[in-house]
């Protein structure tokens, strides 16, 4: 159960477009697309793409104690 490679392609895109800072997955992603299946399915996918490397410029941040979703920091954002 992992990230397919075209999802893996597409997020690396939108990545390296994206400017330094902390986001979640909604706005790396956009809204959710009905063809990748359930969100919180996807999350996981995406998140353990991330921790095993798979993407590049983006790393496993917080997770947000009001909407416990994780927050990724890209391109090399450094939280305060």
């Amino acid at each position: 159960m992992a990230m397919t490679e075209v999802q893996l392609e597409e997020c690396q895109i939108l990545i390296n477009n994206m400017p330094s800072g902390e986001y979640q997955i909604e706005d790396i992603y956009g809204e959710f697309n009905k063809e990748n299946g359930d969100p919180r399915v996807f999350g996981k996918k995406f998140k353990k793409a991330v921790e095993d490397g798979k993407l590049e410029n983006i790393e496993l941040g917080r997770i947000d104690p009001g909407d416990k979703h994780w927050r990724y920091n890209l391109n090399g954002f450094l939280p305060d």
